[in-house]
């Protein structure tokens, strides 16, 4: 049983290791006495991270996403997150193959915090590189029935998102390279039956329970659902098992093109879904409204870079 990777590898696990305690050290230096905790979340903190085989053997697959609990409240990190954009980022980059994502959370708001799918997961399912190991616990999103449904359209636009970002290199001849490319195609394929799950109060922070429930339960109203099981069922097992070396660049495309419009048709009747729940959840319109625009966005095909400015800052 590995700790940090869905298929146990001692290799990957020692250089998943390694990038860890760099990551920890550069991040107690940034923040300093502010600095309450330092937590990994994502696949790598909830024990199923992934790898992919590369030339010379496996790697870690995943981002690393970091979440640093500092002293005060919203004020303070807002100011940290501006800090940690234009600073921090960029250190723990340096001369890495892997990406960073830093998330932060001020002490005095953590029990104030709006329930989501992300800090649900990061609740149910972290691990603690350094300081307040009991920390997270305070977080008010333990039950995934009280996740908003809204939740799901934010991950079909969050993953939606790579598809535009895919389809605009395409279109201007300078298409994604496999390895990327593929990687946003299995997120794309692993987001309707996450998303699905999460409209009908059904979300769990494990992909290994999430699989199994969008292969026993009803995915109801959502089009083409036998098909999206097989697609959630073929991205869960690489994600488990480990991704082998992505398929040529025309396979790739052509995936990405028949991909489109089904996701679309996902997303249009997910939007329906939450829109007649919006005097329930009124907090859903700004996501709702992101969902119009990325679903006008993969009606058109051209033209993506509104959208994706829109996106990133949101």
């Amino acid at each position: 049983m590995s700790r940090l990777l869905a298929t146990p590898n001692l290799e990957v696990e020692a250089k998943i290791d390694q990038d860890l305690l760099r990551a920890r050290l550069i991040s107690r230096r940034f923040f300093g006495p502010a600095l309450v905790g330092l937590y990994l979340g994502g696949g790598y903190g909830r024990g199923e991270g992934g790898q992919r085989l590369v030339q010379g053997g496996w790697a870690p697959e995943n981002d690393y996403d970091l979440f640093a609990l500092v002293r005060g409240g919203k004020l303070e990190a807002r100011l940290w997150r501006w800090r940690v954009e234009r600073q921090l980022i960029g250190e723990l980059q340096a001369g890495q193959a892997m990406e960073y994502e830093v998330g932060v959370i001020g002490e005095r708001a953590l029990m104030r915090q709006r329930p989501s799918q992300m800090l649900h997961d990061l609740r149910q399912g972290h691990l603690c590189l350094w300081g307040d190991c009991e920390a997270l616990l305070e977080l008010p999103c333990e039950d995934p029935a009280g996740l908003p449904p809204a939740e799901g359209i934010r991950l079909l636009v969050n993953r939606g998102a790579l598809l535009v970002l895919a389809a605009e290199a395409e279109a201007q001849g300078q298409p994604l390279p496999a390895v990327r490319l593929d990687r946003f195609l299995e997120k794309a394929r692993l987001a309707v039956g996450d998303a699905w799950l999460l409209l009908q109060g059904r979300h769990h922070h494990l992909l290994r329970e999430r699989a199994a429930r969008v292969q026993r339960e009803p995915l109801l109203e959502l089009p083409q659902a036998d098909l999206w099981r097989a697609r959630h069922a073929s991205a869960a097992r690489a994600k488990l098992e480990g991704f082998s070396a992505p398929p040529a660049p025309e396979t790739l495309s052509r995936a990405l093109e028949q991909l489109l419009p089904a996701y679309r048709e996902a997303l249009d009747v997910a939007l329906a879904r939450v829109q007649r729940q919006r005097r329930r959840w009124p907090f859903s319109s700004d996501v709702c409204e992101l969902g119009l625009a990325l679903s006008a966005q993969l009606r058109q095909r051209r033209g993506g870079q509104d959208f994706l400015s829109r996106w990133r800052a949101a």
